[in-house]
């Protein structure tokens, strides 16, 4: 099988060096991590893929 020449294996490497890591014990890639808080919306539910919801407004999230 052949990979076309856009494709890299860069992130998969990545991502066995953050698990690798972990198993060390070593989570230092997780300092830029962060919490987020979005009030829900109020008012009418609305048709979404996981059924009836109210929408979160994620542009007004504020980080905690």
């Amino acid at each position: 099988m052949t990979t076309p020449a856009s494709c890299s294996a860069a992130p998969a490497h990545h991502s066995l060096a953050i698990t690798r890591a972990h198993a060390e014990g070593d989570a230092a890639n997780l300092h830029l991590s962060g919490v987020q808080s979005a009030p829900q919306l109020v008012g009418e539910r609305r048709f979404g893929m996981c059924g009836r919801l109210r929408p979160f407004d994620v542009a007004g999230a504020a980080s905690r």
